[in-house]
């Protein structure tokens, strides 16, 4: 995405137009996710993952190299349908193989750091290749495939040199889950604790589709604005966007070590609460160096904290259902975000960036809503259980009393 916005000035298309070709990447992306998840579920995750890098490869090499410009536009929604697929991959891939906190958050928090650091490197790698002469967008984009091509190799090696079935992935995945007390694992048994439980996931969506309307809106438009506005060479754009990158590394390092410890969610929260003013600077500055400042800084709360996000969702989708359900969350984001970039293209040619801090609203937003919710479910069914459970106990001290020969339970033997 770093190339995208240089590839749409160099083409000289005009803030409606930008939208709607990205826009039509998301809405082809969420016709297919809940299917896509479905498909994440029966297959191996790392089948789907090799289907996404594919076409990623297919969608490099073919973007810039065909003139018709329908013919691009359909490589551009494989790129993002094969996007959404290795995010759905390789996110239940993490989740069934880590167990409920320090780890789950750890091991998302580690992906998201070694593919910070990717990101570092490859927007000052391509900013510099675009000022060699002999070398124009198509050999760049080029570059890029190969890239994908080697990690194609790596995955396709990972899948080979593991034997699971899907059955056994998933048997490994429950017990985890459960070994670990996913908090959906609490509730799971009984047809209120399962109402519950969906009632969170449906908070998520809300979460998702707030967040997908408001970074549809603004998101894309940031980049575009900066780039119109102060007309930086692709190497000084390239720099600050490795940059962003590199201190969003140290951020996902942070979360890491402390979000668990502090309380990942209150922490996801409270980092988009941040991202609103950093919003508001972009809007305010006419300084290139203060708009970067703030541009950074509002990648890095509204960034960071995906690891920990991503922990605590797991916590509420048990391992069978994680790629139907991300898919069907996913759709509703990619969804909102796809109309959001539609007709944020005409809000931004209206408004300017006064859209910028108005959309940031919906991040903390997006973030409080399940957390509350889970809160809810949490204390209303553990002191329902509780109640059973004292219910239970006296009915067993009542026929222990008024039975002499009374025989004790086992510990693990449970009162109908």
């Amino acid at each position: 995405m770093f190339l995208f916005p240089l590839y749409a000035i160099y083409k000289g298309w005009g803030d409606e137009f930008y939208g709607f070709v990205l826009a039509l990447g998301g809405y082809a992306a969420m016709a297919v996710m809940f299917f896509l998840g479905m498909i994440v579920d029966i297959r191996f995750k790392r089948t789907t993952m090799i289907i996404g890098v594919i076409a990623t490869i297919l969608s490099a090499i073919f973007f810039t190299r065909i003139n018709q410009q329908i013919v691009s536009l359909i490589f551009y929604c494989l790129y993002s349908i094969g996007q959404q697929l290795m995010r759905l991959s390789t996110n239940t891939y993490i989740a069934n193989e880590s167990k409920k906190g320090q780890e789950r958050t750890k091991k998302f928090s580690a992906y998201n750091l070694v593919a910070s650091i990717a990101r570092t490197i490859a927007p000052l790698s391509c900013g510099y290749l675009l000022l060699i002469p002999v070398l124009d967008f198509d050999w760049v984009f080029t570059i890029i495939a190969v890239f994908a091509l080697v990690s194609l190799i790596l995955v396709t090696f990972l899948k080979l040199a593991v034997e699971d079935t899907p059955e056994e992935e998933l048997g490994y995945a429950e017990k985890i889950s459960e070994d670990s007390g996913d908090d959906y694992t609490e509730f799971n048994d009984h047809d209120d604790g399962k109402k519950a439980i969906l009632g969170v996931q449906i908070s998520f969506g809300i979460g998702k589709v707030l967040m997908g309307f408001a970074s549809g809106v603004a998101i894309p438009f940031i980049s575009w604005y900066i780039l119109k506005e102060f007309n930086p060479s692709s190497d000084v754009w390239g720099l600050i966007t490795s940059l962003s990158w590199a201190v969003m590394a140290v951020g996902y390092l942070l979360h890491s070590l402390y979000a668990e410890k502090i309380g990942k969610a209150l922490v996801v929260v409270i980092s988009w609460l941040l991202v609103v003013p950093m919003a508001l600077g972009i809007m305010l500055v006419d300084s290139f160096f203060w708009v970067t400042f703030f541009y950074i800084a509002r990648s890095f709360f509204a960034m960071t904290p995906g690891g920990s996000w991503n922990s605590f969702q797991m916590e509420w989708i048990p391992p069978k259902n994680r790629g139907k359900v991300l898919g069907l969350l996913q759709t509703g984001q990619r969804g909102m975000r796809a109309t959001g970039t539609l007709i944020g293209g005409y809000i931004f040619a209206l408004l300017g960036t006064a859209i910028f801090p108005v959309a940031m609203v919906f991040y903390p937003l997006a973030g409080i809503i399940p957390l509350v919710q889970s809160k809810i479910v949490k204390k209303k069914l553990g002191k329902e259980e509780k109640k059973v459970e004292e219910q239970k106990e006296e009915k067993y001290e009542e026929i222990k009393g008024k039975n002499k020969e009374f025989i004790p339970r086992p510990a693990s033997q449970k009162i109908e």
